[in-house]
């Protein structure tokens, strides 16, 4: 589902959508996402790209989808944080 650039703020009120596999949120105006996220099971992609995420927990909110492997969160504030965190892991 491609619902990129349509200056989205939030984003919960997706259920119904039991063999959605792939979600493109991308260039949006999306901060922060919500502490229950809607039940896709399916979810294996996810972009969400050129948003406003600024913090790194926002995006460990994502573990609760199970078969999410593939995740782009570039463009994003938290992208500075995320490299913090890379080399910290490389010392």
């Amino acid at each position: 589902m491609n619902v990129s650039g349509n200056k989205i703020t939030e984003f919960g009120n997706m259920s119904d959508l039991p063999v959605l596999e792939f979600i493109d949120l991308g260039a949006n105006s999306i901060k922060v996402l919500p502490e229950k996220l809607p039940d896709l099971p399916q979810v294996g992609r996810l972009i969400i790209k050129e948003n406003a995420i600024a913090k790194f927990g926002e995006l460990i909110k994502l573990g609760q989808w199970a078969k999410l492997r593939d995740i782009d969160c570039s463009g994003n504030p938290v992208e500075e944080e995320i490299a913090n965190i890379k080399q910290e892991f490389l010392i």
